[in-house]
């Protein structure tokens, strides 16, 4: 279609698919330097459109390889190469987009970037949401910005982390339009894929556009593909003829990469803070913001409500964000920018909006001394005669909202934590192992909720492990500030090892302890061994991930031994969630519950009502 855009074709035996009415839709795409995203974006597309049309631009961080591997094996996905350098996405997108309408005359065409994906159910399809729109007119998309909870690594995006979510779409969209809009009319898409317009340049009527429904747009994804946006733009848009550049387009890139040389680094409170403003014509990054003040402007924290299905891929990324934008830092030409962007890519950060967190918190002085009184807490122990009226009883906190929306595996046992705390009442709750705090966050959430008096103690040193990776200041940093925000009266932390911060308790101290630290058989043993005495006449404990048994897991291992030792009961959805009761005494409320739930009907229906609520379970309140 323009004859300045040439495009390699990759997969060359296309001729029996020449004018093939039978296809209904078709996704088109330009794409540079995604490997992180690449393999989602595609799983997604898959499932939603019948042939996906993608122009690789100049990638060279294994994304090519990746789309090459999938069209070598798959007639779904066509690929080709675009290898001029420069801000051409308007004619390359408008040249496959006629490519797809010339072989697929009947279908709907919509062009797509790597990180959009449409809202849609179950095996729904786009042709399945184009249905009602009519070929005659321009089926539009309304942005909602999304990105995912910890941008902090450069990993490889999957679908079904939790991700950070705008209550509302800005007011930027997509489009999608039949393949005769270019066939009959010549229409052409806008630079951005924001509109069509006529062969003259000349705007659509606004009568011309329906709404299809909305989509998730995710740009940002961790810092140093921030960092690599920012550069790739800034250059691509330079590295056009004066003849081509328009100061309406690129002009975002400058301000934002001005913006952050103002602050003489690069935080991932400012890709937050950028997230939040997305798309606003006069901003400009002007703070660091964090998780909790997202939650405040309306964001929640959840799975993305897309269709994706599992690919046959085995090519990988050859080339992190952070290696690529290090090698493009020798293309930019003010100083100012290069050592802000350097410093981004070595993670420099200041601590979160300048503030700091009182040690107060902290429990890392304090010493715990065996518990006081009455170890049954619950207000009456004289529970229904029979199993409906207990099952009855025991499951009423299970619909209660989650308060924090702190991304684990954790997620779906929170409907479990609130019944077993209301029926157990603990009066010292303790949690090795808490990284984003996704649990613990939750006991303090009832305890607060429900003025219940417990004590609340983290045991973390917040650093990371073999099975968890590395984690950076960030992490603490949020912990810490939703912890004094929200629970300041409920939650506690030490932050040391889980051999230290035991001398800090004495025996028969502790009512309900979670071990959820590094998940080795040789780990997990060590921290049983040296807890188990900490434990109260009415003790329970939890261990997660009692059904993993893959990376050198060894939960499960102990799990099996100690089920033969005490009373226990698990719940295996979620990772597997283990409890066992190790208390002396024959009447707490906590020895009630596992005589209570060692029948096997209670345990079927528990066990099942607690998977299937946990999964919708709501993961955050706005």
């Amino acid at each position: 279609m323009f004859d300045h855009v040439a495009l390699e074709e990759i997969i060359v035996d296309r001729k029996s698919e020449l004018k093939n009415n039978s296809v209904g839709s078709v996704a088109v795409a330009m794409i540079r330097n995604e490997g992180d995203i690449i393999a989602a974006w595609l799983s997604h597309v898959s499932a939603c459109f019948d042939k996906v049309l993608v122009v690789d631009h100049q990638s060279t961080d294994g994304t090519f390889e990746i789309l090459s591997d999938l069209a070598t094996s798959s007639d779904k996905l066509w690929l080709y190469r675009f290898n001029n350098p420069g801000y051409y996405q308007a004619e390359v997108t408008n040249t496959i987009a006629w490519i797809a309408a010339s072989c697929f005359p009947s279908a709907w065409i919509m062009p797509l970037d790597v990180d959009e994906f449409l809202f849609t159910g179950e095996n729904e399809t786009f042709l399945d949401v184009m249905a009602d729109i009519g070929e005659d007119r321009i089926g539009y998309f309304p942005w909602k910005s999304c990105i995912p909870y910890d941008v902090t690594q450069d990993m490889e995006q999957d679908l079904n982390n939790p991700f950070m979510m705008a209550p509302t779409c800005s007011q930027y969209l997509k489009i999608c339009f039949h393949a005769g809009a270019i066939l009959n009319e010549g229409l052409q898409i806008s630079q951005g894929n924001h509109e069509v317009r006529s062969p003259e340049g000349k705007q659509l009527s606004h009568d011309r556009y329906v709404s299809a429904g909305e989509m998730f747009h995710m740009p940002l994804r961790s810092l140093s593909q921030f960092v690599l946006k920012l550069l790739q733009g800034t250059i691509a848009y330079q590295s056009l003829p004066d003849s081509r550049r328009d100061p309406l387009q690129g002009f975002h890139w400058f301000r934002m990469a001005r913006a952050i040389a103002d602050f003489g680094h690069v935080s991932e409170g400012h890709l937050r803070d950028v997230a939040l403003h997305y798309g606003e014509p006069e901003y400009g990054i002007i703070e660091d913001t964090s998780i909790y003040r997202m939650v405040d402007y309306g964001w929640s924290c959840g799975i993305l409500p897309v269709n994706n299905k599992p690919l046959d891929v085995t090519a990988k990324r050859t080339k992190t964000h952070e290696e690529n934008a290090r090698d493009m830092l020798v293309e930019v030409s003010n100083s100012r920018q290069k050592e802000v962007f350097t410093a981004a890519l070595t993670k420099k950060r200041r601590q979160v909006g300048g503030r700091k967190v009182s040690n107060s918190l902290s429990a890392e002085s304090a010493r715990f001394e065996s518990l006081q009184g009455d170890s049954a807490r619950r207000p009456s122990l004289d529970f229904p005669v029979s199993d409906i009226e207990f099952i009855t009883d025991f499951i009423k906190p299970a619909f209660q909202s989650v308060e924090n929306p702190v991304p684990s595996t954790w997620a779906d046992n929170i409907p479990f934590i609130f019944c077993l705390l209301n029926y157990i009442r603990p009066r010292r709750f303790v949690e090795l192992g808490t990284y984003y705090g996704n649990c613990f966050f939750a006991v303090c959430q009832f305890a607060k909720s429900f003025g219940i008096d417990m004590d609340c103690i983290a045991v973390d040193l917040w650093k990371g492990d073999e099975h968890t990776g590395d984690y950076g200041q960030g992490v603490f940093m949020d912990f810490r500030e939703i912890l004094k925000r929200d629970y300041p009266n409920q939650g506690r932390f030490i932050r040391k090892d889980f051999n230290s911060a035991v001398t800090q308790f004495e025996k028969g101290s502790i009512d309900l302890l979670h071990i959820d630290g590094l998940h080795t058989f040789e780990a997990v043993q060590n921290d049983y061994k040296t807890w188990r005495s900490m434990l109260s006449s009415c003790g329970v404990i939890m261990f997660h991930d009692t059904q993993v048994k893959e990376r050198d897991f060894g939960v499960w291992r102990l799990w099996k031994q100690l089920c033969d030792e005490y009373p226990s009961f698990e719940l295996k959805h979620g990772c597997g969630l283990g409890l066992i009761y190790v208390g002396e005494s024959d009447d707490s409320s906590a020895a009630i519950l596992f005589k209570r739930i060692a029948g096997l009907s209670i345990q079927i229906f528990l066990k099942e009502f607690f998977s299937k609520i946990g999964k919708l379970s709501p993961i955050t309140e706005s």
